[in-house]
């Protein structure tokens, strides 16, 4: 998965970048105006960081509070929801084929009070996760979703908790759709009438939705869909300020076709902490402290902890005190296995930071190979 100076290399060769419902220009107005680049492709196929670019965009959005700064935060906020629909999208389309072995290896070895917890927004374990174990998305994540799309809302009200496997995902993810945001001088209002935690779910679709301008795109695996997620039906909108109306707008360009689909609804975007160095966590009313604190009562209570990939970045800074708070809670150390080719770091952090002893350590220096992984450590 590209995640950094790699991810618009990646973009550019899928044909997304090609499409002309893909939006990119006020990204791209962004660059040549506020950056002054000459050449937004080649600026940004050179190996721009996208954490970077977006955290970039996300201070100068922050800035854009004062009355006459309208014009601004449209603009910015254009190009900020924009990166979000190109990072999702190109996520989507890459994770949208067979299911990856090395995630089912994963799944097949877990079982109902096992938890995964991580920061990716792809949806390849929830894939994996349906085909090994019967997974369902409606228990799996930790919270309750409103509804889930399964060719059209369905409902949750109904049902019982199923004991299973819990994903625990504290950056969101590609397949979590809330209502689409508008930016105001005071900041970021969901354009629904509901909760700021409310989650809506998109599972899988076999025939076309309704979505913005009716730009369908099919093809898609489960937990995958095109550039434009489907529209949310049958939600409350928001009330306009006292002595203020709404008014809503396109911009239709002439080189770009007409959608031929449905558009009933309100638009959605996909709920996910971006790729920006300040999170807003907060955004999202109690969600994220329910799902960070589900966590961390995970990491306080397991025996045993498999950590895959994960190197504990310098700037996830919340991710180490995470570790810190749960391990204080504990009466005795967890046995923690690290899978990386390149291990130093978050050995370090397990040792240095968490005081976690040798002893309770264990090392595979390579890259995770599934079961065959799993097999050289007997897990």
């Amino acid at each position: 998965m590209p995640i950094a100076n790699d991810f618009f290399q990646t973009f550019y060769q899928t044909n997304l970048a090609s499409n002309p419902w893909v939006l990119i220009g006020k990204l791209c107005e962004f660059l040549t105006g506020t950056k002054e680049i000459e050449d937004p492709y080649e600026y940004l196929t050179a190996g721009v960081d996208i954490e970077v670019l977006h955290s970039e965009i996300a201070l100068a959005l922050d800035n854009a509070t004062s009355d006459d700064g309208g014009l601004e935060r449209t603009w910015l906020s254009g190009a900020y929801t924009e990166l979000i629909f190109i990072f999702i999208s190109t996520l989507n389309i890459i994770a949208s084929g067979p299911t990856s072995e090395s995630h089912l290896s994963i799944a097949h070895t877990l079982d109902a009070e096992d938890v995964i917890i991580t920061f990716n927004w792809d949806t390849l374990m929830e894939k994996a996760l349906a085909e090994a174990c019967d997974w369902s998305s409606a228990h799996g994540y930790g919270f309750k979703p409103v509804s889930i799309f399964r060719d059209e809302w369905v409902s949750t009200n109904k049902g019982d908790q199923v004991k299973q496997t819990k994903l625990l995902k504290l950056h969101g993810s590609a397949n979590w759709l809330t209502g689409f945001p508008m930016y105001t001088k005071e900041g970021p209002v969901l354009g629904y009438g509901m909760k700021d935690e409310s989650v809506f779910l998109y599972e899988k679709s076999c025939k076309p939705y309704a979505t913005y301008k009716g730009r369908y795109m099919g093809g898609y695996e489960d937990f995958t869909y095109g550039y434009y997620p489907p529209n949310l039906i049958d939600v409350p909108g928001i009330e306009a300020p006292k002595d203020h109306i709404f008014v809503q707008g396109y911009q239709q360009m002439p080189w770009v076709p007409e959608g031929n689909g449905l558009s009933e609804g309100q638009p959605s975007i996909p709920l996910i902490i971006p790729p920006v160095h300040n999170k807003k966590y907060e955004r999202y009313g109690s969600l994220f402290d329910s799902i960070w604190s589900q966590a961390s009562a995970a990491l306080s209570n397991c025996y045993e902890i498999i950590v895959i990939g994960y190197s504990f970045p310098p700037t996830d800074t919340r991710s180490l005190e995470l570790f810190r708070d749960a391990f204080l809670k504990r009466a005795t150390f967890p046995k923690i296995t690290i899978i990386d080719p390149s291990p130093s770091r978050p050995l370090e952090r397990f040792q240095r930071d968490l005081g976690i002893p040798l002893s309770h350590l264990r090392i595979h220096k390579g890259p995770f190979e599934g079961e065959k992984t799993f097999n050289k450590l007997d897990i």
